[in-house]
């Protein structure tokens, strides 16, 4: 799978990098036998819901840019270090041969979080973002999701070699489906649909997890 890449990358920060600091890199990768698919029998020949499908080398794009920040607030002994991070993507992919949207791409998507680090402990309460995927690829059926965000909580607590870690993921119990979650198959004949559908699957609700981790 020959590829060319061609990214470039801007850091700006505070003299010593530690209150504040900017990263953004943008890229542009093109592939020459990207493997792809090629209907070859549509749902009615083929007598399945979707198409049946060929392997296939194909031409293809991907450009896109990701963005990560940090601005540190208070940074003392007594109150520890208290810092807003930042962190963001976006990714478009092409299939050149077939004209169509690649497979699997992550729509435009931010992480915001509030963090706090004193001693031993670290915590943060974390802002995700996620648009609505639109660019799907029609041949494999990929579904198309609603943008949603979600709150997620997370607290650390290191003392010599065990690690506590407890997080609250999916904070407010969103419903929301992942657009790179796959899709619902239990959910492809509806009842009252006549017609095929592939159906995003739902994501995870509220979640409470813990882990300890031992070094020997």
């Amino acid at each position: 799978m020959p590829r060319l890449t061609a990214s470039a990358s801007g850091n700006w920060h505070d003299q010593g990098a530690r209150l504040w600091g900017l990263r953004v890199t943008p890229y542009y990768t093109s592939v020459q036998d990207n493997i792809g698919a090629m209907p070859i029998c549509g749902p009615v020949c083929s007598g399945m819901p979707g198409s049946q499908l060929l392997f296939v080398n194909q031409k293809a794009r991907l450009y896109g840019i990701d963005v990560n920040g940090v601005f540190t607030l208070v940074d003392t002994s007594a109150a520890g270090a208290v810092r807003i991070t930042g962190s963001g993507g976006f990714v478009r992919g092409q299939d050149m041969s077939m004209n169509a949207n690649l497979y699997h791409m992550m729509p435009l998507h931010g992480t915001i979080a509030l963090e706090h680090q004193r001693g031993q402990w670290s915590s943060a309460l974390q802002l995700h973002a996620v648009d609505h995927k639109t660019d799907v690829d029609a041949a494999r059926l990929e579904p198309e999701t609603p943008g949603y965000t979600l709150v997620d909580l997370r607290t650390i607590y290191q003392w010599r070699s065990i690690r506590l870690d407890m997080a609250v993921t999916n904070l407010l119990d969103r419903q929301y489906e992942n657009p790179l979650g796959g899709t619902w198959q239990s959910a492809l004949f509806p009842p009252g649909y006549m017609g095929v559908t592939f159906r995003p699957l739902p994501a995870a609700g509220r979640s409470l997890d813990i882990g300890v981790t031992v070094k020997f």
